[in-house]
């Protein structure tokens, strides 16, 4: 992950600010840093929820709002 801008929380979530570029692998992942997991435990149940949710194959993809 490259670090997109966190302006603030709401609702408990980080909000990424207009025009970062993030895929939905970024994001889960920021989530997940923001919940405090660890960065390897953190990759390790994006992947896994990303499988789950037969997400994988478009993971890399830059997410839009």
């Amino acid at each position: 992950m490259t670090g997109p801008r966190v302006s603030g929380c709401r609702a408990g979530l980080p909000v990424v600010r207009q025009g970062s570029r993030i895929t939905g692998r970024d994001n889960l992942h920021l989530v997940g840093r923001f919940h405090r997991l660890g960065a390897r435990e953190a990759r390790r149940r994006s992947a896994e929820l990303l499988e789950r949710f037969g997400l994988a194959e478009v993971a890399d993809r830059l997410v839009r709002s």
